[in-house]
């Protein structure tokens, strides 16, 4: 019996084919010393989707892309944070709305809020809420206003019984309005929102 044996030409492996480019949904990122950046953020861009890609340098992001980076977003989010003091109403965001057309949006925002007892003993005190909301614009008038009203669903502590929250509208734009109590309140939003958009 014999045996035949081919001798390889080379001993080193195959090198992979390494991509040169990467296609977006926005643009094309390109590697540096053979590394690319996927990176993750929200956006307030609408997009049926509610995902979308970007690659390579884009301007107005924040932070900065740079050449060789794929970023992925969430979109239709609107986040925002901030801490009332007493009752009155402070916004936690605020979104620009086109109101020279026929549009519709919708906003639902998951918000927390947390307070420290101002007298001992300083225990943390919570609330939970889901905050839904419409607005319409009329293209005629250029103006917009809030469907019916705000809808929540809550859990809170006792201590935080005042809490309230609302969509507001002034001009063009829609705020998401939280009222206070007498003491430092901690707010954090996160919304998600869908239109209709010039039909």
């Amino acid at each position: 019996m014999s045996n035949t044996h081919k001798r390889l030409t080379s001993s080193s492996p195959i090198p992979p084919n390494i991509p040169t480019s990467f296609e977006t949904d926005d643009g094309i990122a390109t590697p540096i010393d053979n590394e690319i950046i996927i990176s993750a953020n929200d956006s307030e861009e609408n997009n049926d989707n509610g995902l979308t890609t970007k690659g390579g340098v884009h301007a107005g992001e924040d932070p900065p892309m740079v050449a060789n980076e794929v970023r992925v977003f969430l979109t239709n989010r609107i986040q925002g944070s901030d801490t009332s003091e007493d009752a009155t109403p402070i916004p936690l965001w605020t979104f620009p709305i086109d109101t020279g057309d026929n549009n519709t949006y919708t906003f639902d925002s998951t918000v927390s809020a947390l307070a420290i007892e101002n007298v001992p003993p300083n225990t943390a005190k919570a609330a939970g809420f889901k905050v839904f909301g419409t607005v319409v614009t009329d293209g005629l008038s250029g103006t917009a206003s809030i469907v019916g009203s705000t809808a929540n669903v809550e859990q809170r502590d006792a201590f935080l019984g005042t809490l309230s929250l609302e969509y507001v509208i002034a001009g063009s734009a829609v705020s998401l309005m939280a009222t206070g109590i007498g003491q430092n309140v901690f707010w954090k939003a996160v919304t998600y929102y869908t239109t209709i958009q010039d039909v």
